[in-house]
């Protein structure tokens, strides 16, 4: 029979099938292949009891994360908090930056609402055509637009701690299955979800919820190519005066040229700046 992951914690993985769960273990065939299962895959198995079974294979595997350990992703919600803890820009265009790499739809989602408006940030993503979405999951508002966008999709819901992801998978799911955290002193979030599990918000609509994270790995991306990932920096490169300009040190450059111009937002360049850095460094502790 073929399922789904739904769940994945200590070498179990429970799998759906017709709406019924089995507890399952992955056969050895699997880690001889080093192929592990992971929330979100269709996996073939083999039923051993009413609620026992083994993962026989992993099939039809469209894409695959590592931090967090998902599969089968159709849309990835970029959850950011207006407010306690503050956004950082930064952090957004490193998610960018990864899921322009691995050809996965984003989605901007600005939680919060209710403490600050955001529409600086919306016109800064709006603006090179990223989907930006506000919510207040304290409100209850924005819930059924964001409904809409994850509609007969797989999304994972990706941010820091404390920024809300929990809260609004609640209010999607219309149930409170997760515990949600409250902020500490120092406001950093208390992390509330332990394991990636797969949620039905319908029929054909499934949200991956994964514990917080800082950010994804970008160890795959070499800094040569980071200017390809910023979407409106290719409006601007043509104007370079070197065709291998990296946009950093160079005085004559198209892309900073834009910059000076108010056509690019600042924060972009900045980002792109700090991540070429670091990437660069990575590189010459490799070599």
């Amino acid at each position: 029979m073929v399922g789904k992951i739904r769940k994945a914690i200590s070498g179990f993985y429970y799998v759906e099938f017709e709406e019924k769960v089995y507890e399952c273990r992955a056969k050895g065939i699997l880690k001889k292949n080093n192929i592990t299962p992971l929330v979100g895959d269709w996996v073939e198995f083999e039923v051993l009891s009413e609620k026992e079974g083994n993962v026989l294979t992993v099939v039809n595997r469209n894409n695959a994360l590592i931090r967090p350990p998902v599969a089968n992703v159709d849309k990835v919600i970029i959850v950011v908090s207006l407010k306690i803890p503050e956004p950082s820009l930064l952090f957004i265009d490193k998610q960018l930056v990864f899921l322009q790499k691995m050809n996965l739809t984003p989605v901007i989602c600005l939680n919060k609402t209710d403490l600050e408006e955001g529409k600086s940030i919306w016109e800064i993503y709006e603006k090179i055509g990223y989907r930006v979405l506000f919510t207040s999951a304290k409100e209850k508002s924005g819930i059924e637009e964001l409904k809409k966008e994850i509609q007969g999709k797989t999304a994972v819901f990706v941010g820091n701690s404390g920024v809300g992801k929990s809260s609004l998978t609640n209010l999607l799911i219309n149930e409170m299955r997760m515990e949600e955290g409250s902020l500490s002193k120092i406001e950093r979030g208390k992390q509330t979800t332990r394991h990636s599990e797969l949620l039905k918000v319908c029929e054909d609509t499934y949200i991956i919820d994964t514990p917080g994270f800082s950010s994804f790995e970008l160890s795959d991306i070499e800094s040569k190519e980071l200017a390809l990932l910023f979407a409106e920096f290719s409006e601007y490169t043509e104007t370079c005066r070197y065709d291998d300009c990296t946009h950093v040190g160079e005085t004559e450059c198209g892309v900073k040229q834009a910059v000076a111009e108010g056509k690019m937002a600042q924060s972009r360049y900045e980002s792109f700046v700090a991540l070429y850095q670091k990437l660069k460094e990575a590189e010459n502790r490799r070599y």
